[in-house]
């Protein structure tokens, strides 16, 4: 096995594969053998929240530097679809997307197995990704992650699942107002009041808060 810098970077999926740095991925891996139950779903969530970031764990040595940006994340009952993007460490090298991908699974899978009295995989062992090539290809994808529970037949609507992250698109500085913001869109202004609570509570959209909506792009 090569022992060049890159060679983390390099991993199998079909074919050979070489991770891009500083490029949005749009990525995607399935259940092995079994449907994910709704508490099942919120700890895959907050777990991909938390590697994003955006939602902390309630304990300090659980908060780890985030690896990626995340773009947007639904966990559906069969598989999970993630837009990110992998941050640069302290050697400003990219996080290698395998790692974070191991990770992610095996830490999941545990807690998974664990909550649940199963043993075995959880997740199929390839994941899948591609590279986003424009900033219109990651709106797209986006909503395609948003529509993902509606297609699906889950819910009526994006902002009714329960599992379905999406950053708000923020508008250009020069359209806001210098004190009240007046000028923000109002789908836009419910997205930003509803984020803190969202991530200060760990971003968990458990059973008991079945009514709670999804943070969404407003378009």
């Amino acid at each position: 096995m090569s022992s060049t810098p890159l060679a983390k970077y390099r991993y199998r999926r079909r074919l050979p594969h070489l991770q891009r740095a500083d490029a949005d991925l749009f990525v995607t891996f399935c259940t092995a053998r079994f449907s994910l139950p709704d508490v099942a779903r919120d700890l895959v969530l907050e777990h991909c929240l938390r590697e994003g970031g955006v939602a902390r764990a309630p304990s300090p040595a659980n908060n780890p530097l985030p690896r990626i940006h995340l773009h947007a994340a639904v966990v559906m009952p069969d598989h999970v679809h993630l837009l990110l993007q992998p941050l640069r460490n302290g050697d400003a090298w990219p996080f290698p997307l395998v790692a974070i991908l191991q990770c992610l699974k095996s830490a999941t899978a545990h807690q998974i197995n664990k909550l649940l009295h199963h043993e075995g995989p959880v997740w199929e062992e390839e994941s899948f990704d591609h590279v986003l090539r424009s900033d219109e290809s990651l709106k797209e994808k986006a909503e395609y992650i948003r529509q993902n529970p509606v297609r699906r037949g889950l819910v009526p609507r994006p902002e009714d699942c329960c599992w379905l992250w999406v950053r708000p698109r923020r508008p250009a500085p020069s359209t806001l107002h210098p004190l009240t913001n007046s000028a923000l869109p109002a789908a836009f202004s419910r997205e930003i009041q509803a984020l803190p609570a969202f991530a200060g509570e760990g971003a968990r959209a458990t059973s008991h808060h079945k009514k709670e909506k999804a943070t969404f792009i407003s378009e």
